[in-house]
């Protein structure tokens, strides 16, 4: 096999894994990066302090909020909000690696600096949980409290 790269852009050498004859997921997970795109909570506007400066017309915990059953506008206006939000975030994230290649002396990538935490905050703002109609299933609704 071929050597790939991590998200991160560090070597993965697949060819010193085990040889393996098939390779079988059973329930397997949709992915923490879909999962966080479609939790993450879009009234953040800043990652630094996350209760500040709220975007109102996308959060689902102000007072004012709309409630389910939630309309195909709000729903698209809040998945686009989510979407400029893990662009917002993606940026950050490269940019602290940058920083951290560049003031790494070692080649070796488990010697440097790359594994520091990156905390995302607010990230149970899922609509599919609120509002059942969204995604058909025998699940109850939940409620805002069970979110937050």
């Amino acid at each position: 096999l071929e050597s790939c790269r991590s998200p991160a852009g560090d070597a993965v050498k697949l060819h010193q894994l085990p040889p393996a004859d098939g390779l079988a997921f059973l329930a397997a997970h949709a992915g923490r990066a879909r999962v966080l795109a479609e939790w993450i909570d879009p009234a953040v506007t800043n990652e630094s302090n996350p209760g500040e400066n709220r975007d109102d017309s996308v959060d689902l915990f102000a007072a004012t909020a709309p409630r389910p059953p939630f309309d195909a506008t709000f729903v698209a206006r809040f998945r686009a909000a989510q979407l400029e939000r893990l662009r917002r975030i993606t940026a950050l994230v490269k940019l602290r690696l940058q920083e951290l290649q560049a003031t790494s002396r070692d080649s070796d990538w488990t010697r440097c600096r790359r594994d520091l935490a990156f905390v995302v905050h607010c990230t149970q703002a899922n609509l599919l949980r609120l509002d059942p109609a969204l995604d058909p299933s025998d699940r109850p609704a939940e409620s805002l409290e069970v979110l937050a």
